[in-house]
């Protein structure tokens, strides 16, 4: 389970890390990449995540439960770093709480995907086959979470 989980979450790193170093993306865009990059993942492995979030609620196995820490801290220094790049350009405004950010997303994407049959059943997509269902669920979280994060990111709001 632990290298499982390891091999799954490694990659934001290298992602921030890309995103960092590329100019040709706004501050905003780079954040916008890592929300589709996330909700990509998520579609595509949709059982490895609701399993992390069952081991974070129940805390069974520390040493899981502790590794899911770290990585989630690693993971919110990295995206503080690109943050206040974006603060420095003066694309996002000062003062911003990183982890309830990160779990604005987290949090609306792993309820929806939890919940996938409840949404699929009210907007009346029973018929839609579950692979085109899966795509429009990913660009309506996407579109969705990039609003949200333009209003807490920009002086817009």
């Amino acid at each position: 389970m632990q290298a499982l989980f390891q091999e799954r979450t490694n990659h934001i790193q290298l992602k921030v890390e890309r995103l960092l170093k590329d100019e040709s993306l706004t501050p905003l865009e780079k954040v916008w990449t890592l929300v589709d990059d996330y909700v990509e993942k998520v579609v595509q492995r949709q059982s490895f995540y609701k399993i992390m979030v069952c081991e974070q609620m129940l805390e069974k196995n520390p040493v899981i439960t502790n590794m899911i820490n770290e990585t989630k801290k690693a993971n919110a220094d990295l995206i503080s770093r690109l943050i206040k790049d974006g603060q420095k350009k003066g694309a996002f405004k000062k003062n911003l709480d990183v982890i309830l950010l990160l779990n604005t997303m987290t949090g609306i994407v792993m309820q929806t995907f939890i919940n996938q049959d409840y949404y699929k059943s009210y907007y009346k997509l029973e018929v839609l086959p579950q692979n085109e269902f899966h795509q429009l669920l990913q660009k309506k979280l996407s579109n969705h979470i990039k609003s949200l994060f333009k209003a807490i990111l920009s002086y817009e709001a």
